[in-house]
């Protein structure tokens, strides 16, 4: 059986050669219980709903998400959750984003910085492009709600895009089994594909970032 330091030791080089790794236990049992009741009745667009972390149960469980990250050392001991995003995709969404990165953060208001541009207002939060610099300290963490099934979209990724070195590897689909999570660099070539799964595909996406970005700046959460 491997020793909880050999699990670290993957994670961390996989993440730094890869770009991403998957964690098939990220929550247990009666934790993904009781998201499955948190998450009941809750219907969002396709571009899924940004304000997850106004629920008190979710900034409850980015915490947990957080500390136990912390033990696979992935995350920086300063890390905080600055964002969730709730996605839903159901077997009639055919909507199939291109290959990107997740470049944009969420911060509390405009700011004058080089740090920071291409402003956008998604959901009331205000977005910025931010520089490579402070995209290498943040992690994003996605953790999936259903069991992985033939069809049901996983995520496409490009092994090593992450350092923004010239990359010809093919894209890769990997999924996680339900509580499970994908963990990888915002600087990550990745894709959701469509379903063709009757299954639904529900996603819990959170981002982790230092306790504060450059030049005086805040998290909008």
């Amino acid at each position: 059986m491997d020793s909880s330091i050999d699990k670290q030791n993957r994670s961390v080089a996989r993440i730094a050669i890869d770009g991403y790794v998957v964690i098939d236990d990220l929550l247990q049992a009666d934790e993904i219980d009781r998201v499955d009741e948190s998450l009941r009745g809750i219907d969002v667009a396709a571009e899924g709903d940004r304000r997850f972390l106004d629920r008190e149960w979710c900034r409850l469980l980015a915490h947990v998400i957080r500390h136990r990250l912390l033990k696979l050392r992935l995350l920086y001991l300063a890390s905080r959750p600055v964002l969730c995003t709730y996605f839903r995709n159901e077997a009639e969404s055919k909507r199939a984003p291109r290959l990107h990165r997740e470049l944009h953060v969420p911060l509390a208001a405009r700011c004058d910085s080089a740090q920071f541009s291409n402003w956008t207002d998604r959901q009331g939060i205000a977005h910025a492009r931010a520089t490579r610099e402070l995209l290498t300290t943040m992690l994003v963490v996605r953790v999936h709600m259903d069991d992985r099934a033939n069809g049901n979209g996983g995520l496409s990724v490009v092994p090593g895009s992450h350092t923004g070195a010239d990359v010809d590897a093919e894209r890769v689909t990997c999924n996680a089994p339900r509580g499970g999570a994908i963990v990888f660099s915002p600087l990550l070539l990745q894709a959701s594909p469509p379903s063709d799964s009757a299954q639904p595909r529900r996603v819990l996406q959170f981002l982790f970032g230092p306790s504060d970005p450059p030049d005086g700046a805040r998290w909008y959460y």
